[in-house]
């Protein structure tokens, strides 16, 4: 995609991935999306390995399969309305785990159906890439994914494998968004700009100690340091924060972070007067 478009990873993390479960999805969403006060021509998305609890080392992700309807629902709706062109990838194999790729299935036809209702997002089967290469798990070993025992990723192969039809997908969403960008008409041009510009005004400024910004944060909410972000910042949720020394919570401003907090848990002592 080097020469057709500039991709922009899941908000903040580039590491554990940032997005976790539809829960956090539909929690987050909104400060995802006006985050970098951009607007995207294309959004492609996927849910399921943490909502099923696959997650290695997870304490609190796990979606049923009915929340996990719901939830993809609303998120479906919310990118839609961006006017972006959206895309919706259906989950890879859990290789070591019969029972556990039972689950990928249940939730890739889930994904299936609400993507197929009106209005329809186009799905990509990433699932089936892999099965054609791997076969039905449980495995122990294919030539596209990396050794180990319950490991969910893949090797050079395997990610260049992926990463040609993840291009290829995006390609066919950015052709079919310039088309449909070309048929609006000046009026609804002229909405959009006004919609942004209001957004804009309702943000926060983020810098870092030499005064540069790294990104913005909603109003009612604030700048935060986040570990395990590409530009060291996140935001939390709550105007006038208390920062945690995780760079990872935050509490309320009428709080103090627990001396232990860490990335797994922290909790938020009220200050007594």
């Amino acid at each position: 995609m080097r020469n057709d478009c500039h991709v922009h990873h899941a908000p903040f993390d580039f590491d554990y991935g940032g997005a976790l479960d539809t829960d956090y999805g539909v929690k987050c969403l909104q400060l995802w999306l006006r985050n970098l006060e951009q607007e995207y021509d294309a959004i492609v998305f996927n849910f399921g390995l943490h909502d099923i609890g696959c997650a290695i080392g997870s304490y609190e992700e796990s979606v049923s399969s009915v929340d996990y309807h719901k939830n993809l629902d609303i998120i479906k709706n919310v990118l839609l309305s961006t006017g972006s062109e959206i895309g919706f990838i259906l989950t890879t194999p859990v290789p070591y785990s019969k029972y556990k790729n039972f689950l990928v299935t249940l939730y890739n036809k889930i994904a299936q159906k609400v993507m197929s209702q009106h209005p329809k997002v186009t799905v990509l089967d990433l699932y089936k890439k892999v099965i054609d290469r791997c076969g039905i798990p449980p495995y122990n070993n294919c030539s596209i994914t990396l050794k180990g025992a319950r490991n969910l990723h893949y090797n050079n192969v395997g990610s260049k494998y992926l990463a040609k039809a993840v291009s290829n997908f995006m390609k066919r969403l950015l052709l079919r968004h310039q088309k449909r960008q070309s048929s609006r008409n000046q009026h609804e041009n002229s909405k959009l700009t006004q919609t942004k510009k209001t957004n804009n005004e309702t943000s926060i400024v983020c810098t870092n100690q030499s005064g540069k910004t790294v990104g913005v944060c909603p109003d009612g909410t604030t700048c935060s340091r986040q570990a395990h972000s590409v530009t060291g910042f996140g935001c939390c949720l709550l105007r006038d924060a208390v920062l945690c020394n995780d760079s990872y919570h935050c509490c309320p401003r009428d709080c103090v972070c627990d001396p232990l907090c860490n990335r797994k848990r922290c909790h938020c002592q009220v200050i007594k007067t």
